[in-house]
């Protein structure tokens, strides 16, 4: 049986010695399995290629490597952070088993002759994983951390009682397609081991201690501990069996239901989240790939900047493929009135005809951006789309719970049989479905109470009886009854169209030929394409859009924050 170890490195050359001679030390004696160990150094500055190259050249003088139980390469690139070099490593991986190993943990003697027994004696189990034990910088044990047999139950609802030093899986994981996600840059294994529970992999516990933890002042889990937070609601909110069960007071429900049905151990482990802190402040402030601080996006040029990049990205796209679109709305304005941004505003909105929209949607791809819809994408609640910028993060103050992106708005226009009887139907399913918008999720929990007033709050909410897995089916159903409504008439044999999605409703309704010619109009330097006949469209909308509106209405109306990660 062939391991693949991969050990993730950046700056941690003074733990890193360790991390390779334990490894090594895997391959001596009679019994030891073949090892493969990859090393993916992000570009370290400090003396970790030296050590990698002098390593190196140790490792192919010994024995081991000559006949082949061990091997030993290594690269040194700018990468993504933890998560990124971690899948760069599994990719190179050819092993039978495969994990990874971070530069500051180290494998206990003799521990993957004793992992690939379990696998020998186990055929049908795909994840095995035991104990890790906790040491000091210095080396000197502080306490082994105890694991117990696998729960669902208790890895979606409590902690990731798994250890990745610990932890080993089969390479038919990994041919299955599944990989780090590259959004978690904390609790990435967390992840990864409720999205391979939930696919139906089998684990076992294997009841040794494995390898050692190192705790130090710059473990990730310690500095970025706000980011830990959120990612583990995240978790939660994805995998939790039962819907809306995330905050503070909805987890000791879920420990209470674990006791009712006499699942003892499994309390005794979750009853750890009785004294963990879920109600910190949401914040995103000391979190980024890798170890590295995310760094807000504060300046407004900044952020336009960001926006203005999709939007070429997206003009390249639709003129390579011939799909039509013009810049809309407030970007509309901007363009015929400042050549660019109207100064106090920071989005982008294009419009595209359905026909288009739907061509778009299905087939835009582009590094580093990504198109969401309601149907791809089952967190996303709007019935138009937006092309996300997957380098950045992006929180409304109205959703801090949300995760989204600095992104551009593509609305669809709709052909409509007549301009007053079929847009004004249309629009009242529009209103049905936005009250259906309003059940997706329930107020947030105020936070900084106690869970006895946090009780009262919610039993005082009629909407947190409903559970979060119903209120987001209710919401699509009405966003495709609501598109289905949109689309009933084709935009290209229609008389009429308005872009009814969202917007201003009537006035935007207007001849069909109003959407159908555009042209090149500068903006921000560039040039991008809007509609011919925009000032009947405009004036239709804003009435006297040329001018200005008082200074006192020139302000933002998007209250978010956003950071690259």
């Amino acid at each position: 049986m062939k391991f693949s170890i991969v050990t993730p490195n950046y700056n941690y050359g003074r733990f890193l010695k360790k991390a390779l001679e334990s490894v090594f030390a895997q391959a001596e004696g009679e019994g030891a399995p073949e090892i493969e160990h990859i090393v993916i150094d992000g570009g370290s500055t400090d003396d970790s290629v030296q050590l990698l190259k002098d390593w190196a050249a140790f490792a192919a003088a010994q024995p081991a490597a000559k006949d082949g139980r061990y091997s030993f390469s290594f690269v040194s690139e700018p990468d993504q952070g933890q998560t990124d070099a971690i899948n760069k490593g599994l990719r190179r991986a050819t092993g039978d088993v495969v994990a990874w190993l971070n530069a500051d943990e180290w494998y206990l003697p003799g521990k993957l002759a004793l992992v690939a027994a379990a696998f020998a004696k186990h055929l049908s189990t795909d994840f095995l994983y035991g104990e890790p034990l906790f040491v000091d910088k210095d080396g000197n044990p502080i306490r082994i951390r105890r694991a117990h047999r696998f729960s669902k139950f208790v890895l979606y609802g409590c902690c990731c009682y798994i250890a990745s030093c610990a932890s080993f899986w089969r390479r038919r994981v990994l041919d299955d397609g599944h990989y780090l996600d590259p959004s978690y840059k904390v609790i990435m294994d967390g992840e990864y081991y409720c999205r391979l529970a939930k696919a139906g992999y089998r684990f076992r516990f294997l009841p040794a201690t494995i390898a050692a933890f190192t705790w130090h002042d710059s473990n990730v889990s310690s500095v970025l501990a706000d980011r830990r937070e959120v990612e583990w609601r995240q978790i939660r909110v994805t995998f939790l069996p039962l819907p809306g069960m995330v905050g503070s007071f909805q987890t000791r429900i879920y420990v209470l239901i674990a006791f009712l049905g006499h699942q003892w151990r499994r309390v005794l482990v979750m009853g750890r989240l009785l004294a963990y802190p879920t109600n910190r402040d949401d914040q995103m402030t000391n979190s980024r790939s890798g170890i590295l601080p995310m760094r807000e996006i504060t300046e407004s040029a900044e952020l336009k900047n960001v926006e203005l990049d999709i939007l070429k990205t997206v003009h390249s796209f639709c003129e390579t493929n011939g799909i039509r679109y013009s810049l809309f709305a407030g970007s509309l304005i901007g363009a015929v009135r400042h050549k660019g941004f109207i100064p106090w505003d920071d989005d982008i909105d294009v419009l595209m005809p359905r026909p288009d929209y739907e061509r778009f949607c299905r087939s835009f791809a582009a590094p580093n951006a990504s198109v969401h819809t309601f149907w791809n994408d089952s967190g996303y609640f709007y019935p138009f789309a937006k092309v996300y910028d997957d380098r950045t993060l992006l929180v409304e103050d109205r959703d801090p719970k949300g995760r989204s992106a600095v992104c551009v708005d593509v609305f669809p226009i709709d052909g409509l049989s007549d301009s007053t009887s079929a847009p004004e139907r249309i629009l009242r399913v529009k209103a049905r479905c936005l009250a259906a918008l309003s059940l997706r999720r329930a107020p947030p929990l105020l936070r900084r109470r106690t869970w006895t007033k946090q009780l009262a709050i919610w039993l005082g909410s009629p909407l947190r009886l409903v559970p979060l897995g119903i209120r987001k089916r209710i919401a699509k159903t009405h966003l495709r009854r609501f598109t289905e409504a949109l689309t009933a008439t084709p935009f290209d044999s229609a008389p009429f169209a308005g872009g009814l999605s969202w917007g201003y409703g009537m006035c935007e309704v207007m001849p069909r030929s109003v959407f159908e010619r555009t042209e090149m109009v500068p903006f921000e330097g560039g040039t991008f394409r809007a509609i011919v006949e925009r000032d009947a469209y405009l004036s239709s909308v804003y009435g006297d859009y040329m001018t200005p509106p008082p200074p006192e209405k020139r302000v933002t109306h998007h209250d978010f924050r956003a950071w690259w990660k």
